[in-house]
């Protein structure tokens, strides 16, 4: 069983039509391919140019004020007026290196290697600032030592988290209805 026939391949003049049409197709594909690897090359100039301006920004004297602020401000728990245009300066930083991180232009151990250490100590800071949050939130009134101690526990328990630190010696409410269990048949 022949699948081409040889006896007949007309390459140039009538009956080559079927030779140009796959040479066409051929041409299209390899141009298409290269075209995707320009624009692929130029998105990752691109983000080699975005990386080095954020970490430019990272080193700004505008960031590096923004993060002091904020960090005296966490410290002596004091809320400044305009420190939310500087939390935002912070938080789109972070959002940046995430953006880059999600299209593969960076991968995790860059970011460590570049900014690990900033980023464990801003999320300690964030983290801080959020216990400190539901403190000042809260109607009991809680010890920060206390709450952080007892937040780690209620993290495994689904509970209103509101609830919960307004009224913390309230055993949680009793779900609804049960689910049902299922019968395994076995033959």
């Amino acid at each position: 069983m022949n699948l081409i026939n040889w006896q007949g391949l007309v390459i140039f003049g009538p009956g080559s039509e079927w030779f140009w049409s796959m040479a066409q197709f051929i041409v299209v594909v390899v141009t298409l391919f290269g075209i995707y690897r320009q624009l692929h090359a130029q998105a990752s100039a691109n983000a080699l140019g975005r990386l080095e301006a954020l970490s430019r920004r990272w080193e700004s004297r505008l960031l590096t004020l923004a993060r002091v602020r904020c960090a005296i401000s966490l410290r002596y728990g004091e809320r400044q007026p305009g420190m939310s245009v500087e939390m935002h300066c912070i938080g789109d930083f972070f959002l940046d290196l995430a953006n880059l991180h999600e299209e593969s232009h960076i991968t995790m151990n860059e970011i460590d290697a570049n900014w690990g250490t900033s980023i464990q100590i801003w999320t300690a800071l964030i983290a801080m600032l959020l216990i400190k949050y539901l403190q000042l939130r809260a109607t009991f009134g809680w010890s920060l030592s206390n709450l952080v101690a007892l937040l780690r526990q209620q993290l495994f328990v689904y509970r209103d988290l509101w609830t919960w630190l307004n009224t913390p010696f309230q055993p949680p409410p009793a779900p609804v209805s049960l689910p049902q269990q299922l019968q395994l048949a076995l033959p």
